[in-house]
């Protein structure tokens, strides 16, 4: 009779644990509910597996309808090709990304995040100018919107997108808009590292100009060894400019 009772406690404890899981704590409050520790030195979290874009891209064929809402977490962007349209395809910057079966593709988590907005005039831009009235801005990582102004103004403001630099994720996109009064455009280019100026020849990549009341889109693609087809010893931009201008 004993046993009895034993196993009939044994599989309804089973069924309860099936039901919710509690994880430092005897009373879940839901299907998976994590507390956390009070010790200071103890690293409390939940770790998704973590894979490149590339390494998911290898294995979508596994991803299906079953699979909708996988989380995992990409430690590098999917490598670029203009050809690829599949299901990695978006995977465009690092961080928590989620399978949407109905799309057919992977979605980052974090894609409804505010853009940070930077608006700066020849006062803003740091440094000596490099030229009587001309000033060179470094566009930032965390640059989402660039404002030029025309308050203030003395010169002429440059924007420099890094050439070498691996601080910016594969499909960032940097939207230049020119509010300046000024009619003179403003200049837009790439260097290579170190460089001090924006060049004006095609070692780099031609240069772009926004002008006055315009906006253009400028999206880093991370290719940095494309040789120039039509330039030998030449190289492609890492930037390309989706505006057409």
């Amino acid at each position: 009779m004993k046993k009895h009772i034993f196993i009939a406690t044994l599989l309804l404890y089973s069924a309860h644990i099936s039901a919710q899981v509690g994880i430092n704590t005897q009373t879940p409050k839901a299907t998976l509910d994590i507390v956390k520790q009070d010790e200071n030195n103890t690293p409390d979290g939940l770790l998704l597996p973590r894979f490149t874009a590339d390494e998911i891209k290898a294995r979508e064929n596994a991803y299906g309808e079953a699979q909708n809402g996988t989380m995992v977490f990409i430690t590098q962007p999917v490598t670029y090709n203009a050809s690829y349209t599949g299901k990695a395809s978006e995977i465009r910057s690092t961080g928590i990304f989620y399978y949407n079966h109905t799309l057919q593709k992977w979605v980052s988590a974090t894609s409804g995040s505010t853009m940070n907005i930077r608006k700066i005039s020849t006062a803003d831009v740091p440094g000596t100018p490099l030229n009587p009235g001309i000033y060179l801005y470094e566009v930032k990582p965390d640059d989402d919107i660039i404002l030029i102004s025309g308050k203030g103004d003395n010169g002429t403001v440059k924007l420099l997108l890094p050439w070498d630099s691996n601080d910016f994720p594969v499909g960032k996109k940097i939207y230049v808009s020119n509010t300046s009064y000024r009619n003179n455009p403003l200049p837009v280019g790439v260097h290579k590292k170190g460089e001090p100026d924006l060049p004006g020849t095609r070692d780099y990549s031609p240069a772009a100009r926004v002008y006055s009341g315009y906006t253009q889109v400028f999206m880093y693609i991370g290719d940095k060894n494309t040789p120039d087809p039509n330039d030998p010893g030449k190289y492609l931009s890492p930037w390309i400019n989706l505006s057409g201008i």
